[in-house]
């Protein structure tokens, strides 16, 4: 529990720059999540998730971030490095999100980084763990918890 409000906390800590430079107020904070919710990795994508929601449950309940209630936006990686780039791109395009929490796997996030990077939107993941993932270029959006 405590990681995973660590890593909402560490999410929002990079949104905060972003919203300063905003042009109009949000109603509310969106982070994008990219869990595994089927597929090989559905019951850790699942749990995660889980975790997710009660530290933005306990976070809204203090007052929010700023005065604003934090909104997840979770998507299904499916445990496939294709649908998480989807995922991370319908996020980024539809739903506007300012930084995402994922993708899990780190074929997802090999293919997302530069995508999120040429975005400007920060991927921070905590179970994508390939060494080669800190050699890509665009790492600067992208943080892994070790």
């Amino acid at each position: 529990m405590i990681r995973k409000l660590l890593l909402v906390v560490v999410a929002l800590s990079l949104l905060l720059p972003a919203m300063a430079c905003a042009p109009a107020e949000a109603e509310t904070i969106k982070i994008g999540v990219v869990m595994d919710l089927s597929g090989d990795l559905a019951a850790m994508g699942t749990r995660m998730l889980n975790g997710g929601k009660m530290a933005v449950e306990e976070i809204n309940a203090a007052g929010g971030v700023l005065g604003k209630q934090v909104e997840l936006v979770a998507e299904d990686g499916k445990t496939d490095p294709a649908a998480g780039l989807d995922r991370v791109k319908k996020l980024i395009e539809i739903d506007g999100v300012q930084v995402i929490v994922g993708p899990m796997i780190s074929g997802s996030s090999k293919l997302a980084i530069p995508y999120a990077s040429e975005h400007k939107v920060p991927l921070v993941t905590m179970s994508a763990t390939a060494f080669e993932l800190s050699e890509l270029e665009g790492t600067e959006w992208f943080f892994q918890q070790q």
